[in-house]
């Protein structure tokens, strides 16, 4: 029921920015690629911390690890749809 009431607006438009930045990062440093999913859980935390603040929605309904792999979170077309998808 909480999800209902969270438009996202604000969450697409900071993934988009992100997408870009770490797409550049990758394509100046390719070797950075190998790093990737330790540089994921180790962002993870603070990006939940981030995301109750912003979204009101309360933390136990995220999971407590990233559930999705490099290449959803580095598609430029992928977006959770509901929170089956989390």
């Amino acid at each position: 029921n909480q999800w209902k009431s969270y438009t996202g607006n604000s969450w697409k438009n900071t993934i988009i920015e992100q997408r870009v930045q770490v797409a550049k990062l990758l394509r100046r440093n390719p070797n950075l690629k190998r790093f990737l999913s330790e540089a994921i859980a180790d962002a993870y935390p603070d990006a939940l911390k981030i995301t109750v603040k912003e979204t009101g929605l309360p933390k136990s309904i995220f999971p407590s690890e990233c559930p999705y792999t490099i290449e959803q979170l580095l598609n430029e077309d992928f977006y959770p749809e509901s929170k089956g998808d989390v």
